[in-house]
C-alpha cells in the first residue's frame, strides 16, 4: 500500500482545484452531480453539441434486467465533462447475459438535447452488439 504524505495530498488537491477553476472559466454553467454509487460527474449544457464520447452502463451492476444509461461527454483539461442531462436512459437489460432492448424514442431524446450524431451512432453500435437473440423453432 502506497502512503501519501499530507504535502503530496495537498498538492493533488491544489492541482485538481486548478483544473476545476479552468473548466468553470471555460464553461460557466458547469455543475457537479453525484451518482447513487458516489461517482462525481461534471456536466453542463454548454458541451451538448460538442460531446464525442459516451459511457454506456447499467443502473445496477448486479441485476441483469437493469436500465441502460448513455452518458455523453467530452474530455477537457484531462477531465470528462458530461452533457446536461448527464445521462440518458436508453434501454433495458435482460435476464439473458449481454442482451439489451433499446427503449423507443431514445434517439429523439438525445437529439432534442442537441447531442451529436456521432454519439447516437456509438449508442446504436452498442445495441447492435447486444441484440436480443431470436429463437427459431
Amino acid at each position: 500500500m502506497k502512503r501519501t504524505t499530507f504535502s503530496e495530498e495537498l498538492a493533488q488537491l491544489e492541482a485538481r482545484l486548478s483544473v476545476l477553476k479552468k473548466l468553470k472559466a471555460r464553461f460557466p454553467l458547469l455543475e457537479k452531480a453525484e451518482s447513487d454509487s458516489g461517482l462525481e460527474y461534471l456536466y453542463t449544457k454548454e458541451v451538448n453539441t460538442l460531446v464525442v464520447h459516451v459511457e454506456i452502463g447499467y443502473s445496477c451492476s448486479c441485476c441483469a434486467e437493469s436500465t441502460v444509461f448513455a452518458k455523453p461527454y467530452l474530455e477537457a483539461d484531462g477531465m470528462k465533462v458530461f452533457s446536461n442531462p448527464w445521462y440518458f436512459t436508453v434501454g433495458q437489460g435482460s435476464a439473458v447475459l449481454e442482451e439489451v432492448t433499446p427503449w423507443k424514442g431514445w434517439e429523439a431524446r438525445l437529439r432534442s438535447c442537441n447531442i451529436p450524431e456521432i454519439v447516437i451512432q456509438k449508442v446504436q453500435a452498442f445495441f447492435e452488439t447486444h441484440k436480443p437473440s431470436i429463437c427459431e423453432d
